[in-house]
């Protein structure tokens, strides 16, 4: 016999779950304890619990397992909303084990109807049903998170916690997700479209991201003279290609914008074609639209493709290129010399500008081209959300589409810190580099700057601080407005990180850049660096 406490924690371990993300209270504090000191569990505790749940999504979308996190019941669940909307809208496979308050507990302060609350955010709610099933229900909740791709709460009243249960081991799987060909008419009119355009894009997306899409696109592409392209989910996936022309979308260059709308065909795979990816309906004007996921919800969920194919990414590249082939339809001849010269030739950062920033103040541009080229190439990159993430966005590379986290499902700043410290956690033999904005930093990053140095991470943090909220900021200018209401006079982040036992140092001018480097090279502790930018002197959005 052993506490049902003990079951819940034996239930996760024996289910491959070794890493918990939390914060303890009293509802879920002997769990944690037995997850660590009777089964040798890893155990990150955050400082915040939205913070914890965070973590959680940036293990899972890093390690590709999924994540879990653990939170007390009333305010320990309510400071995960936000979260958990995130998890939501990025469709990441997180358990979250959250106490709740006893039934006949009536008068605890922490009371509250704690259900209600988490189906509002769009997560799953799952109840343990009583302390005897506990075995099947943590694999119950694992399973759903993985084949909902959501997050799924389950619900863990104390007294449950304290019942002596007997406990046998209860795996869950998951059925094969079978490849699939869709051989419809619309594969028939795909094949058309593509074999009369002379002028094709191919466009990937995360859902094409796997080696074996790649490959089979890479393949598709060579044969019918097509550029390539990607969504922002999918930056970094072709950049070793010579007719790559990178981010397809508002972030595009202006020499992929001009390669954008000589395009007549776009072959999008697994990319939703969302109003940001196709610069608001304008990158599709005028052109022959196939879209390839592998759900059909996807296919034309923002706009109304030629073609809408539903099955496996791979799969569909080589059947196309198969009866291409068969039928024996020349190449576009899109793909030239002139095109790969003007590829080549372009420089990052062109037409950004460098905007002379003020004294006590880096360009922006110049700073991330240099970080570029001094930030650990094996780097893992996570940014958070804010104005300046557009330009690193643009500017600094990830190795590969696997090692690039973006936390802007739901457009809420301050995620990126415990991300990042999810994604370390996921990739231990590897850097992680986070871009944080100033306001972000403060809002969720500096306490668990402090998580990233108790846990001794490799964490590089860059903090782009204009010293304000830049997206209000330029709201303000652009109306001819006072910005001072989102003006902010922060403190130094660079003592802070010392004081919170890291290395911090402050980059005003590119001599600065020059510190950097080595700290970079000589680090042995979460690294932070202030870069102090001019909130009035800042690339533009995007077009």
């Amino acid at each position: 016999m052993i506490k049902g406490h003990s079951a819940l924690a034996k239930a996760l371990i024996d289910n491959g779950v070794d890493t918990i993300f939390g914060l303890i209270g009293d509802a879920n504090l002997f769990f944690v304890d037995s997850f660590i000191r009777e089964y040798g569990g890893h155990y990150i505790a955050a400082t915040n619990e939205a913070n914890a749940a965070s973590m959680a999504i940036g293990y899972a979308n890093a390690s590709g397992r999924i994540g879990v996190a653990t939170v007390t019941h009333g305010p320990g669940l309510t400071n995960v909303c936000t979260t958990l909307v995130e998890a939501v809208k990025g469709r990441v496979p997180i358990v979250v084990m959250c106490g709740d308050t006893a039934a006949e507990d009536r008068e605890n302060i922490q009371d509250i109807p704690q259900r209600d609350i988490i189906v509002a955010t769009g997560a799953g709610f799952e109840q343990l049903r009583s302390a005897r099933t506990v075995a099947h229900d943590v694999p119950i909740a694992l399973r759903r998170a993985m084949v909902e791709r959501r997050p799924i709460v389950l619900n863990m009243p104390i007294d449950m916690q304290q019942v002596d249960v007997t406990y046998s081991p209860v795996r869950f799987k998951v059925s094969e997700k079978r490849g699939l060909v869709p051989t419809s008419s619309d594969l028939d009119n795909a094949i058309g479209i593509i074999a009369a355009s002379k002028r094709p894009i191919v466009l990937a997306g995360y859902g094409a991201s796997s080696p074996e899409a790649r490959l089979a696109i890479l393949r598709l592409a060579e044969r019918t003279g097509a550029l390539l392209a990607t969504s922002l989910k999918g930056k970094d996936l072709f950049r070793d290609q010579d007719y790559n022309i990178g981010l397809f979308g508002t972030l595009s260059t202006p020499v992929a914008v001009d390669l954008i709308m000589e395009a007549d065909c776009i072959i999008a795979f697994g990319a939703s074609l969302n109003k940001y990816t196709t610069s608001r309906g304008a990158f599709l004007k005028g052109k022959r639209v196939i879209q390839v996921c592998d759900e059909q919800a996807e296919v034309g969920n923002y706009a109304s493709p030629d073609a809408g194919l539903v099955g496996d990414t791979a799969l569909v590249a080589e059947t196309i290129l198969h009866w291409l082939d068969e039928a024996e339809i020349p190449s576009s001849g899109f793909r030239n010399e002139d095109i790969k010269l003007r590829l080549r030739n372009y420089s990052p950062g062109e037409r950004l500008g460098n905007y002379k920033s003020s004294d006590g103040t880096i360009d922006l541009t110049t700073a991330l081209l240099e970080f570029n080229k001094l930030l650990p190439e094996n780097r893992f990159l996570v940014t958070d959300v804010g104005r300046f993430a557009l330009s690193v966005f643009r500017l600094i590379d990830a190795p590969n589409v696997h090692s690039f986290m973006l936390p802007s499902h739901f457009g809420a700043v301050g995620l990126g810190m415990s991300q990042a410290i999810g994604v370390a956690k996921a990739v231990q033999s590897r850097p992680v580099v986070l871009f944080s904005g100033d306001g972000g930093f403060m809002l969720g990053g500096m306490a668990e700057f402090n998580t990233a140095v108790r846990y001794k991470l490799d964490l590089i943090v860059v903090v782009c601080n204009d010293g304000s909220y830049g997206a209000e900021h330029i709201q303000f200018r652009a109306k001819d407005l006072d910005p001072n209401l989102s003006i902010f006079d922060w403190p130094d982040f660079a003592s802070v990180a010392n004081v919170l036992g890291g290395k911090g140092l402050t980059v005003r001018t590119e001599n600065d850049l020059l510190a950097v480097a080595e700290a970079i090279k000589t680090r042995d502790k979460p690294l932070l660096i202030d870069l102090k930018l001019d909130p009035d002197r800042q690339p533009p959005a995007g077009h």
